[in-house]
């Protein structure tokens, strides 16, 4: 457990795992490092896993936004650099995925391979949400905490997922709250970016692009639209699953990222 202090002075907090290839995972809208706890007991034993909270979020500094997706790639940068790394697979989910494609395309020396998980290009080539999610994911920005957390439920997690799992990431949300000025400044700058599609035919490193079958909050579409944009691409769907598919069927989504990670450090 780390903090680093970025070019422009807001400090963020970051932690690593394991050894192997570095890993780099980046997480979504207002979620904090803690909640890769289903995901890194399955990834730490191959590789070496950094996960940080974003700026705004969890225990990192909650300077004035929004947050341009731009920025929020330089830090995901910084805190390789604070963990002594040159070069590192960079994982990304839902918002945490446009950040990672930003990072792949702006800063692609750091890059070893991309992977997206639930996740879009940003700007007018994404096929946003039915208008019901994007109200409730607007008006989050203006709740007490713990309302904004149950809002999001039924959105989120596919039909029937288990519901231990739902009260688990929630308590661990809740543990650790953002607060509504960090996750307003995520949301404006997500909102506000121009996206990546134009400049993916221009990435030269491998990527996995992976989604749930049943993302009400990222239709799945959008993951065909990154693949086939990507050159070298590789795609998974997970059957059953929603939007927050890393905690929902954690070992079918570690068993694509570390059959994709074997084949590209092979």
């Amino acid at each position: 457990m780390a903090f680093t202090t970025v070019d422009d002075g807001a400090e963020l907090y970051w932690e690593e795992s394991g050894s192997g290839s570095p890993l780099l995972l980046i997480q979504g809208l207002g979620w904090s490092a803690e909640m890769w706890y289903s995901l890194v007991p399955e990834l730490e034993t191959r590789h070496r896993v950094i996960r940080y909270d974003g700026r705004g979020i969890g225990r990192s500094d909650v300077p004035p936004g929004p947050y341009s997706i731009e920025r929020m790639a330089d830090d995901a940068v910084a805190v390789l650099r604070a963990a002594g790394v040159e070069k590192a697979h960079v994982l990304g989910v839902s918002l945490g995925g446009i950040v990672a494609q930003e990072v792949a395309l702006r800063h692609p020396d750091a890059v070893t391979s991309l992977l997206l998980g639930c996740t879009h290009p940003g700007g007018e080539e994404t096929v946003w949400p039915a208008p019901e999610v994007m109200q409730v994911l607007r008006e989050r920005a203006s709740m007490p905490f713990d309302e904004a957390v149950k809002a999001a439920v039924k959105y989120a997690y596919a039909e029937g997922v288990d519901p231990r799992v739902i009260e688990q990431d929630m308590q661990r949300r809740l543990d650790l709250p953002t607060t509504p000025a960090g996750y307003q400044g995520q949301l404006l700058g997500g909102l506000g970016y121009q996206g990546t599609l134009p400049r993916l035919k221009g990435l030269a490193v491998p990527a996995l692009v992976f989604t749930g079958d049943a993302d009400e909050m990222v239709p799945p579409i959008n993951s065909a639209t990154l693949a086939e944009a990507i050159p070298d691409s590789t795609s998974v769907t997970i059957a059953g699953a929603g939007h927050i598919c890393f905690t929902e069927q954690p070992l079918l989504v570690a068993a694509a990222v570390n059959d994709f990670l074997d084949r590209v450090d092979g």
